[in-house]
């Protein structure tokens, strides 16, 4: 397949790489400054999901067992999930605060990528572009049409080797059926 432009938008996208993964996030319209915050949002959504940092709401709930943490709407958010999959944590969402329950530390470990990844992409819709995707790692979403013929690519695996390579290459209705809208 090619990679030939299908719309008349401007496409960007934005990256970054940490010791631990990488992220990029692209967008069909809006403009790079859009782009730029939302990959922003990304990593700040990430470090106040990591339950390993100090900053980070849901180290001050594990540190406070049966305690009720003040934390952000995102982070209470987080902690409905969680609930909703059987950890032992409740939310609430006046307030909003989280009480970790029954001693046992939280790591919310991919639930809490796939949700950043899905607020990143609700982002970027209601900043009116007119379509995006948002990778963390091996965990993607995407939203309306690729900008290329040959769909929406992503790589996979240890992309250290794969640099601007994409190794797998998705066509829109295959992607669109994979993952939830």
């Amino acid at each position: 397949m090619s990679h030939v432009p299908l719309l008349a938008s401007p496409v960007y996208e934005a990256r970054t790489e940490d010791e631990s993964r990488s992220i990029v996030v692209t967008a069909v319209g809006g403009d790079a400054a859009t782009v730029e915050d939302a990959l922003g949002r990304t990593r700040d959504l990430l470090a106040a999901f990591d339950p390993d940092l100090p900053s980070s709401d849901l180290f001050r709930a594990n540190a406070q067992p049966g305690r009720p943490t003040r934390c952000s709407l995102e982070t209470a958010l987080l902690a409905s999930v969680l609930s909703l999959a059987g950890a032992d944590i409740d939310a609430r969402l006046n307030g909003p605060v989280i009480v970790v329950r029954g001693g046992r530390r939280i790591d919310p470990g991919r639930i809490a990528v796939a949700l950043v990844i899905d607020m990143v992409v609700h982002d970027l819709e209601d900043a009116g572009v007119a379509a995006a995707a948002v990778r963390v790692g091996t965990d993607m979403r995407v939203s309306g049409s690729a900008p290329y013929s040959d769909g929406w690519s992503a790589d996979v695996g240890d992309d250290t080797w794969v640099r601007d390579r994409p190794i797998l290459t998705y066509p829109d209705d295959v992607l669109h059926s994979l993952l939830p809208a």
